[in-house]
């Protein structure tokens, strides 16, 4: 089936079948909705379209696409529903201790602010 310009941002996308053809379209999906399982899509064919944090199958034609994949951070994002991580997650940057008179009063996580894990905009 050929779709031109749909938005189906964060929607079941089992509709999808094999040599489906998507111009200009949004797929994007959102891990927070949806947990941290990839979403992996069969071998389509898309175009200009917002395909972030979705697998096309192996022999996909992926053509100027934002098919970047991001990798929130539940520390960075606390309100976004997204399942909780140990403190020291791998966004983890860097710890600092606090202390006073040499007394442990607390320990400082910085935790990188970009999310992106596999930026990826370009043609394949």
């Amino acid at each position: 089936m050929k779709y031109f310009m749909k938005n189906i941002s964060n929607r079941d996308l089992s509709f999808i079948q094999g040599g489906d053809e998507f111009d200009k379209c949004n797929l994007r999906q959102n891990r927070i909705a949806l947990g941290t399982t990839p979403i992996t899509l069969p071998q389509i064919k898309a175009t200009g379209c917002n395909i972030q944090n979705c697998f096309p199958a192996e022999g996909s034609e992926i053509v100027n696409c934002n098919d970047s994949q991001i990798d929130h951070c539940y520390w960075l994002n606390p309100n976004m529903g997204l399942a909780v991580e140990p403190e020291n997650c791998r966004h983890v940057t860097a710890i600092e201790t606090v202390s006073v008179d040499g007394v442990v009063q607390d320990d400082l996580t910085q935790y990188a602010r970009a999310d992106y894990v596999y930026p990826r905009w370009r043609d394949r």
